[in-house]
């Protein structure tokens, strides 16, 4: 059994690391919801939540915004219930059990025994070996964001290796959304799934730059493996990085 103290230490002193840890310069810290609303500067913003998993980021957004419009997908039914039974009877917060990608159509989506590792994809061994395993499938909805939304200020995707399919369904609304927030690897964590510099190279062919990144996870060996990311759009980044 692992020792827990070093744990306890962790995470009662993150908060106070957090509150005195400078906005800019070395050892900062950055909240990513704060940074998404100062880029954003929308009283009431479109955004997508693709992977909402148990929503989260829609929770985030109730409380940062008086009445943003949500479209949410979470093709994993049983995420996907708990999500619609939270925002039920919310007219701006819509729900689909879709999952988004680059061609529509239908693919078996893996559910795994910890909810927020299922996809479209399989493990890498070395990220997780046996701590996660596949649990069944379910044949899933694949869907393009350009044939389901005419706008969106934000992108918010954690697809577990999807990221880029996702993406490059969305070409169109890519033009005139402001903020990319997306899962970025930076190792081998699903089988074949494209890596940060991948994604990043996409975003820069559509016009974005990145803003910086957020929450990494590093392995006991020391390398980083995933964090989320900030890509702005650089038509409105004039306008907005002045806000931060």
């Amino acid at each position: 059994m692992r020792k827990i103290g070093p744990y306890i230490r962790y995470y009662i002193q993150l908060p106070l690391a957090k509150a005195l840890a400078p906005r800019e310069g070395m050892l900062t810290y950055r909240n990513i919801h704060e940074d998404v609303k100062k880029l954003v500067a929308s009283d009431d913003p479109t955004v997508v939540d693709g992977g909402s998993n148990r929503g989260a980021w829609i929770e985030s957004l109730l409380k940062m915004y008086e009445r943003p419009v949500v479209y949410a997908f979470e093709p994993n039914p049983e995420s996907l219930a708990i999500v619609r039974k939270k925002f039920a009877g919310m007219e701006n917060v819509k729900v689909s059990e879709k999952a988004l990608g680059s061609v529509a159509g239908t693919k078996s989506f893996l559910l795994s025994d910890n909810d927020v590792s299922s996809s479209f994809l399989q493990r890498a061994e070395r990220s997780h070996g046996t701590a996660v395993t596949v649990k069944g499938t379910v044949q899933t909805s694949i869907v393009r964001l350009d044939d389901e939304i005419e706008k969106a200020d934000v992108i918010k995707l954690d697809l577990e290796g999807y990221e880029l399919e996702a993406l490059k369904g969305a070409e169109r609304l890519l033009k005139n959304t402001k903020v990319v927030v997306t899962e970025v690897e930076f190792e081998e964590i699903y089988k074949g799934a494209p890596l940060y510099e991948d994604i990043a190279l996409y975003l820069r062919g559509k016009g974005f730059s990145l803003f910086n990144f957020y929450d990494s996870y590093t392995q006991r060996d020391g390398q980083l493996t995933v964090a989320d990311a900030i890509f702005v759009n650089r038509k409105f980044i004039a306008s907005t990085t002045a806000r931060l």
